[in-house]
């Protein structure tokens, strides 16, 4: 079951390159760090960052009396909450890397989305060090690929 949900992801992965690339004929070379950017957003919201939030107790969203008992302190949001914030986040992205590149066609727009998928890549990478309100983005170093 596991390989093909990762196929299903694979499947839609590759029709929106087969968009992007084959009807628009954009080169982007740096399709899939949107999905990385918004995997790193869906990870960062469902995880314990927020454990000293609401003087320790965490705030509870959307979510069963289980795991409000079972759960450590943080934040707890429904997981449809956190697709929908994911995805908001990561067309607020989307956008803000499209709107200058506009006008760019051929190599150039190649060009960009090869560094915005390498700064995704390195942000990714390097998540330990990179801290917001005093915790870190990620729990080490862990790879993102399959």
């Amino acid at each position: 079951m596991d390989d093909a949900i990762l196929a299903l992801a694979y499947v839609v992965m590759a029709l929106g390159l087969n968009i992007v690339v084959g009807l628009a004929g954009l080169l982007d070379l740096g399709y899939v760090a949107f999905y990385a950017f918004g995997s790193l957003m869906a990870g960062w919201l469902a995880s314990d960052h927020f454990s000293k939030v609401n003087e320790g107790k965490g705030v509870f969203v959307y979510v069963t009396d289980f795991v409000r008992e079972t759960s450590p302190q943080g934040i707890h949001l429904n997981f449809l909450l956190i697709v929908i914030a994911a995805i908001a986040i990561t067309a607020t992205a989307g956008a803000i890397i499209g709107l200058p590149t506009l006008r760019l066609r051929g190599d150039y727009i190649a060009i960009v989305t090869l560094a915005f998928g390498e700064i995704i890549g390195r942000f990714v990478a390097n998540g330990d060090s990179v801290k917001i309100g005093g915790y870190a983005l990620s729990n080490g170093r862990q790879s993102i690929s399959p």
